[in-house]
C-alpha cells in the first residue's frame, strides 16, 4: 500500500532533526580539530619566519629613435634612462641584446660579480651583498683556470679567531695575509670579526664569467611599457634587491655604451666607403683630365702642322 507524501512540516523537522545530529557528532571531534588548527598556524608561522624572501627590481629604458620628427628633447628624455639609435627601433631585437650573456658578461666584470658570498645559518641560508669593499670578506686572485669554480669556507670563533674550514679540516688564518693555492690566491679581508655570528658559516665562491652571465641574464623579464610605446621595463626578482639594482643600472649602462660603440663603428665604416668612393672617383677624374690633356696636346700639334 503507498504511504501518502510527506508534509512540508515534516521534511522541515527531519532536516532540522539531521543538522542537530551533525552537531552532535562533530562536536567528538573538536578537541582534534582545535589541534590541527593550532599546528597548522604554527607550521605557516615557522615557514613565514624563515622563508627567505624575494624582492621584484625594476627599471625603465627609454629607447630614443631619431627618425621622429623634431629634435627637441623631452621630459621622459630627462628623467629616464636612454639609448640613442639612428635606425627605427625594433624593440624585440633590443631585447634579445638586453637579455644576451655577452652585454651580462660586461655587467659581470664591470661590477666584478664573479664571487658570490653567502651566510651558512643552522636553518637557511642568506646570499650577502654589498657595494663598499669592506662586505667583501673574501677576495680571490692569481686564478690559473677562470672556467673553474673556487669555494672558501671561513668561521669565525667568539675571540674573533678567523678558521677556514675543508671538510673536517679546520686550520686557523690571518686577517688581510695573502693565502696561495693550487690554481688561485684568496685573502681574508674582514674589517670587524663582531659582525661575523660565530655559529655561523660564511663561504666565498668564485663562479666563472659565463656561468654568472648566464644566470643573471635568464632572471631577466624584458616587455614594453605599452603597445604603442618604445620604453622598456626590465625586471627582475632575487633575494638581494641591492644587487638586482647594481645589475639593471650597469646593464642599461652597458647598453648605451653597446649602441654607441655601434653608431660609431657604423659612422666609422660609412667615412672608409666615400673615402674608397672618393678615391675611385678621384682616379677617374685624374684619368678623364690627363686624356683632355692628351688630346689638347695631340690636336695642338696637328693644328700647327697643318698651319704650316
Amino acid at each position: 500500500m503507498a504511504q501518502p507524501p510527506k508534509s512540508r512540516f515534516d521534511k522541515e523537522e527531519e532536516n532540522e532533526f539531521s543538522f542537530k545530529e551533525l552537531l552532535v557528532k562533530s562536536a567528538n571531534y573538536l578537541p582534534l580539530f582545535v589541534v590541527f588548527l593550532i599546528v597548522s598556524f604554527s607550521v605557516a608561522l615557522i615557514y613565514i619566519h624563515f622563508q627567505t624572501p624575494l624582492y621584484s627590481t625594476s627599471v625603465k629604458l627609454l629607447l630614443k629613435d631619431f627618425n621622429t620628427k623634431g629634435g627637441g628633447q623631452t621630459v621622459s628624455d630627462q628623467v629616464l634612462p636612454q639609448a640613442t639609435l639612428t635606425t627605427k627601433t625594433n624593440l624585440t631585437n633590443e631585447i634579445e641584446v638586453l637579455k644576451s650573456a655577452t652585454l651580462m658578461a660586461k655587467v659581470v666584470e664591470d661590477q666584478q660579480l664573479n664571487t658570490v658570498y653567502h651566510s651558512v645559518g643552522k636553518v637557511n641560508t642568506l646570499e650577502l651583498f654589498g657595494t663598499d669593499d669592506a662586505t667583501k670578506f673574501i677576495k680571490f686572485s692569481a686564478i690559473k683556470d677562470s672556467s673553474r669554480y673556487y669555494t672558501v669556507m671561513i668561521q669565525v670563533d667568539d675571540d674573533g679567531n678567523i678558521y677556514t674550514l675543508n671538510g673536517d679540516k679546520k686550520t686557523r688564518v690571518r686577517n688581510h695575509v695573502p693565502v696561495v693555492m693550487p690554481g688561485y690566491t684568496y685573502v681574508i679581508n674582514i674589517a670587524d670579526t663582531k659582525f661575523y655570528q660565530p655559529d655561523n658559516k660564511y663561504t666565498a665562491t668564485w663562479i666563472p664569467t659565463s656561468v654568472i652571465a648566464a644566470q643573471l641574464a635568464s632572471g631577466l623579464n624584458i616587455y614594453p611599457l605599452s603597445k604603442d610605446a618604445t620604453i622598456l621595463i626590465i625586471a627582475t626578482t632575487s633575494q638581494v634587491p641591492l644587487k638586482s639594482e647594481v645589475v639593471l643600472n650597469s646593464l642599461v649602462d652597458e647598453y648605451s655604451n653597446f649602441n654607441i660603440d655601434q653608431n660609431n663603428q657604423f659612422a666609422d665604416n660609412t667615412i672608409h666607403f666615400i673615402d674608397d668612393e672618393l678615391g675611385i672617383i678621384s682616379g677617374e677624374l685624374n684619368s678623364v683630365e690627363n686624356s683632355i690633356k692628351t688630346f689638347k696636346q695631340h690636336n695642338a700639334l696637328d693644328i700647327q702642322a697643318e698651319g704650316q
